[in-house]
C-alpha cells in the first residue's frame, strides 16, 4: 500500500509521522510519481519475500549458516558402509563436522550364497542388512558385486584389472554421478592398506577423502561410540580370547569391560581394527529407524585354540523412532525422529503439530538447547526455551532374541557345507510393528542403485611396499644439494633450481627419485601456485614424494632457492602420506609426504598449526598455532616410529611470520608454549628461530623437525667461547647416527680491525669451533645453514669464504660429497628461547655417520 493515511498498515517515520508499506522501504512518497515508486518497492519486497521462503525450504540458509559456523566449506559425502560400528560412527563424526550425507556405498559378494568373503579391504559379514540400514538413514544405497580379490597386493595400490578396488571405483563413480557428492567417508582407524586404497580411488574421481577416526586412541574411540548411543552387536569373532558363545550377539556397551581386558592381555585392537571381531549397528543417533533382531543363529567352530563364530540374523524388523514432545500445560505428544535433519527442520515439523510459530520456542534435550544449524543427532549448547524434546530410548532386550547355536568340527570335511547351510539362511523381509501416526511424513524410499562390477580377477604381481629397500647404488649414503633460480618467472626459476640439483645428484650416483626432503625458499609467497606446479612436474611421476617445507625469505639475488636431501636406495626408506581429512594431522594437499624415514633418520614436512579436520587455523594466536603444530608433529612421529621405538628430536626449526611484536614478547610466547609441551619422555633441543616475511596460508608459525628413530639416548653439550671479534654460543645435540650443532655469533667492537673481512672471520670462527669438537669423533658434515643479516654480511663473500675454508678442515670433510651450504637472509633470528640478546649470525650444521 502506498497511502500513508491507512494506519492499519502504517508505521512511524521521522518526527512520529506515519508512513505506508512502500514508504517503510525508503523515503516518504508524495504525488502520483511517489505512488508509482511505492508500488514498485512493494512488488520488489513481495518478490524478495517469496524468494526467501523458497530458499529456506530448500535448506539454503541452514547449509550456508552451517558452513559459516564450521569455518570451512561443507561436503556432500558418500559413506562407505559395511553395517559395522566404525562405518556408522565415522558418518556420525562427518555429520557433526558440518558435512552432509547424500548416500552410502557397499560392496557385495559376487556369489549370493556367500555371506562372507575373505578380504583385507571390506567387511562382508552382515551385508544382507545394509539395505535396511540405508532405509534407517533415508539415503540411497549404491552397491556393486565383487570377487573380493586383491590383484595388487602391495601396501600402495596401482590400478589393476579385476582388483576389488576397481569395483569400489565403479560404485563410487556411480554414486558421484547420481548425487553430485564431493567427498567420501571411510571408517579406517589404523589400516594403511584400506586408507591408501580409498585415497587412490578418491584421487581418480576428484573426491575428498575423509577419515574422522584415523589414528585415534582405540579405548577413547570405543568409549565415545558407546556414549554416543551407538547400539552395535558382535556378529563375528575370529581371535583367541573371544569366546563366540559369550560374545556373539552381545552388545558393545555390555562387552566393553571384557574387550578392554582382552585387548590388554592379547594385544588385539580393542575396536577390532585387525579383524578380531566384526559388528552390526542396530541403532545410532543418525538413524531415523532402528533394527530389531527377532531370530538369529550362531555358527561356532569346534577349535580348541581359537574358535571362530558367526551370528546370523534370520528374521528382523525395522521400527520407527520417535521424539516425545512435552509442551508446558499440554499432554505429551510424539513425532517421528529423523536423525539427519537439522533442528530448523525439526522446528518446522513441531509447528505443524502444535501450531506454535517456530520463532516462539526453543528445542531442549536434557537441559541443553539444540542449535538450529546442527543435526538433531548432535544436540549441544545452553538450555533455554519452553518446549522439551526428549529422545525415548527404547532398548531391545537381548533375552528377547531366540538364538540357535550350531557347532561344527573344523576338521570335518563337511564343515564348509555346514557353514553355507547355516550362513545362507534367507533373511526375512523387514516389517515394522509400529503403526504410523498422522504427523509422520510420507516416506519415499531412496532405492538401491547397482554399479557394473569389474571384470574377473587377473593375478598379477604387485609392488613391494611403502617401506622400500632396494639394492645399494654406487655413491654416498647421503647427498645434499642446493639449486637457485634467478628468473623473474617463478616456473622457470623453479625448473632451473631443480635442474641444478639433479645435475649434482647425478655426479654422485643419485637421482631425483632418491630425494627424501626438500626445503623451498621463495621471495614471493604469492607465486607459490606456479612454483608448486613446476615442482610437481619433477616429482609427480614417482610413487612416493619427499617431505617438504616452504618459507618466504627476502633474497634479492634469487627468486627461488631449493635445498634437497637424497638418501641411497640401499637404506630402508619409509614414506607417510595421508590425504584424508582426519583429527590426526593435517592432510597432504600437494606433492609431498608428511614424513620420510631413511635408515634411522626421520625428516618431517614443515607443519602449520591447522585444525586437521577443517584445515583451518583454530586461532590467529601464534602460541595456539604452535601448540597445534607440535601436536600434529607428535602424532606423525608416533605413526612413523611405532615399530622402532621412540624418536628423538634432533633439530627444531621455528619459522615465524614477522609479526608486529617485540622479541621479548615473542620469547615469552615461546617459553609458555614449550612449558606446556615439555614432558619427561620428550626433551626439546635448542631451537633455531627465524622470523620471515610470510608463510603459506598466512600462518603465524611453521615447525620443521628432524628426528632419529630408535631407543637411543641423546647427548647435549653446551659451549661458550670468545675471541677477539666474536662472542660465541654453541649447542650440540648428538644421537647414535646423527648430530646437529648450533652456533650463534655476536660481533665485538673490535671486528672492524679484522684484516680478513667480517664474512671470512665469521666462517673461520665457526669452523674452528666445529673442528675442535670433531677431532675425536670425526663425523662427516652433511650440510649447513647460515642465517645472516644481509645489511651486515654479504652472501657472496660468505659463500666464497666457505668454499675456500671448508677444504682446509679435514675433520669436517665427507670424502664422497662436498658439504652443502644454505644461505638464509633474515632480519631477526636467534638461538634458543632464553632472554639472551639475538645473534648476528647463526650456523646450523647437520652431521651423519655412514650407514652401518
Amino acid at each position: 500500500r502506498a497511502k500513508g493515511e491507512d494506519t492499519r498498515w502504517a508505521g512511524r517515520g521521522k518526527a512520529g509521522k506515519p508512513f505506508g508499506w512502500g514508504e517503510g522501504c525508503g523515503r516518504r512518497l508524495k504525488g502520483s510519481s511517489g505512488a508509482r515508486e511505492g508500488s514498485f518497492v512493494s512488488v520488489f519486497v513481495l518478490i524478495s519475500f517469496i524468494a526467501a521462503v523458497q530458499l529456506r525450504r530448500t535448506g539454503f540458509f541452514s547449509t550456508a549458516l552451517r558452513s559459516t559456523l564450521q569455518g570451512t566449506p561443507s561436503h556432500n559425502f558418500i559413506g562407505l558402509m559395511s553395517g559395522g560400528k566404525d562405518s556408522c560412527f565415522s558418518i556420525m563424526e562427518a555429520v557433526r563436522c558440518g558435512h552432509r550425507l547424500v548416500g552410502i556405498a557397499n560392496l557385495v559378494p559376487h556369489n549370493d550364497s556367500a555371506i562372507e568373503v575373505d578380504s583385507q579391504m571390506i567387511q562382508s559379514v552382515g551385508h544382507q542388512l545394509v539395505p535396511s540400514i540405508a532405509q534407517c538413514l533415508r539415503v540411497p544405497l549404491f552397491r556393486c558385486r565383487t570377487h573380493a580379490k586383491a590383484v595388487c597386493k602391495s601396501l600402495s595400490y596401482s590400478k589393476a584389472a579385476g582388483d576389488e578396488i576397481e569395483d569400489l571405483f565403479s560404485v563410487l563413480q556411480l554414486a558421484r554421478e547420481k548425487t553430485g557428492a564431493t567427498a567420501v567417508v571411510c571408517g579406517a582407524i589404523l589400516s594403511d592398506y584400506q586408507r591408501l586404497r580409498v585415497e587412490h580411488v578418491c584421487d581418480r574421481l576428484r573426491l575428498q577423502p575423509l577419515a574422522p577416526m584415523w589414528r585415534r586412541n582405540g579405548k577413547e574411540l570405543l568409549d565415545e561410540m558407546i556414549e554416543s548411543n551407538v547400539d552395535a552387536i558382535l556378529i563375528k569373532t575370529a581371535c583367541m580370547g573371544l569366546n563366540p558363545r559369550e560374545c556373539l550377539g552381545g552388545r558393545l556397551a555390555r562387552l566393553r569391560p571384557f574387550l578392554l581386558r582382552w585387548s590388554e592381555e592379547s594385544l588385539g585392537h580393542v575396536c577390532g581394527e585387525g579383524g578380531e571381531y566384526e559388528t552390526l549397528t542396530l541403532d545410532c543417533p543418525i538413524f531415523s529407524s532402528r533394527l530389531r533382531i527377532r531370530q538369529a543363529q550362531r555358527l561356532i567352530e569346534k577349535d580348541l585354540v581359537s574358535p571362530a563364530g558367526w551370528f546370523v540374523a534370520s528374521n528382523y524388523s525395522i521400527e520407527p523412532k520417535y521424539l516425545w514432545m512435552k509442551v508446558i500445560g499440554r499432554f505429551p505428544k510424539r513425532i517421528p525422529y529423523l536423525g539427519l535433519e537439522t533442528v530448523v527442520d525439526l522446528k518446522r515439523r513441531i509447528r505443524k503439530v502444535t501450531l506454535i510459530p517456530r520463532t516462539w520456542f526453543n528445542v531442549v534435550y536434557n537441559g541443553t538447547e539444540l542449535q538450529d544449524s546442527k543435526p538433531i543427532s548432535t544436540y549441544h549448547l545452553p538450555n533455554e526455551g519452553n518446549i522439551t524434546v526428549v529422545l525415548k530410548n527404547e532398548s531391545v532386550g537381548e533375552d528377547e532374541v531366540p538364538v540357535e547355536t550350531v557347532e561344527s568340527d573344523s576338521n570335518d570335511d563337511l564343515r564348509m557345507n555346514e557353514v553355507r547351510k547355516m550362513l545362507n539362511v534367507e533373511v526375512g523381509l523387514p516389517q515394522s510393528t509400529r503403526k504410523s501416526v498422522k504427523s509422520e511424513p510420507k516416506r519415499q524410499e531412496p532405492g538401491t542403485f547397482w554399479a557394473t562390477p569389474n571384470c574377473a580377477p587377473l593375478e598379477i604381481q604387485g609392488k613391494s611396499d611403502v617401506e622400500l629397500s632396494e639394492s645399494k647404488i654406487q655413491g654416498p649414503d647421503w647427498v645434499s644439494a642446493t639449486g637457485v633460480g634467478k628468473s623473474s618467472d617463478p616456473s622457470e626459476a623453479t625448473h632451473a633450481a631443480l635442474s641444478a640439483i639433479s645435475n649434482k645428484l647425478q655426479k654422485h650416483g643419485h637421482g631425483m627419485e632418491d630425494v627424501i626432503y626438500c626445503h623451498l625458499f621463495v621471495s614471493n609467497i604469492a607465486d607459490f601456485a606456479e612454483i608448486n606446479k613446476a615442482y610437481m612436474a619433477w616429482f609427480n611421476s614417482f610413487d612416493y614424494t619427499p617431505s617438504r617445507c616452504c618459507v618466504r625469505i627476502d633474497d634479492q639475488d634469487h627468486n627461488v632457492k631449493i635445498h634437497c636431501l637424497s638418501a641411497n636406495r640401499g637404506l630402508a626408506r619409509k614414506f607417510l602420506r595421508v590425504c584424508s581429512l582426519s583429527t590426526w594431522a593435517p592432510a597432504c594437499i600437494g606433492p609431498y609426504s608428511q614424513a620420510v624415514q631413511a635408515g634411522s633418520i626421520l625428516l618431517l614436512s614443515g607443519q602449520l598449526g591447522l585444525d586437521p579436520m577443517t584445515m583451518s587455523f583454530p586461532s590467529s594466536n601464534m602460541e595456539i598455532q604452535l601448540l597445534k603444530a607440535m601436536e600434529s608433529n607428535s602424532n606423525v612421529i608416533k605413526a612413523m616410529s611405532r615399530k622402532d621405538g621412540s624418536a628423538k628430536i634432533m633439530s627444531l626449526n621455528l619459522w615465524i611470520a614477522d609479526l608486529p611484536i617485540s622479541d621479548e614478547v615473542l620469547v615469552n610466547h615461546l617459553q609458555r608454549a614449550f612449558r606446556k609441551l615439555s614432558t619427561e619422555s620428550q626433551e626439546f633441543p635448542c631451537p633455531l628461530i627465524v622470523r620471515v616475511p610470510s608463510l603459506p596460508w598466512n600462518a603465524k608459525v611453521e615447525v620443521q623437525l628432524t628426528c632419529e628413530v630408535g631407543p637411543q639416548k641423546r647427548h647435549f653439550e653446551t659451549h661458550k667461547a670468545q675471541n677477539s671479534f666474536f662472542s660465541c654460543y654453541s649447542r650440540v645435540n648428538k644421537g647414535l647416527n646423527y648430530a646437529v650443532s648450533l652456533v650463534g655469533l655476536r660481533h665485538n667492537d673490535s671486528l672492524a680491525d679484522s684484516t680478513d673481512g667480517i664474512e671470512r672471520t665469521a666462517i673461520k670462527t665457526i669452523l674452528s669451533i666445529e673442528n675442535e669438537r670433531q677431532k675425536l669423533e670425526r663425523w662427516p658434515l652433511l650440510f649447513a645453514k647460515i642465517v645472516y643479516n644481509a645489511q651486515l654480511f654479504s652472501s657472496k663473500a660468505l659463500k666464497e669464504a666457505w668454499e675456500e675454508l671448508i677444504l682446509e678442515e679435514s675433520s669436517l670433510q665427507n670424502n664422497e660429497a662436498t658439504p652443502d651450504l644454505i644461505l638464509i637472509p633474515a632480519k631477526k633470528y636467534r638461538v634458543g628461547i632464553s632472554n639472551q640478546i639475538a645473534d648476528d649470525l647463526i650456523f646450523e650444521a647437520h652431521y651423519t655417520l655412514l650407514s652401518r
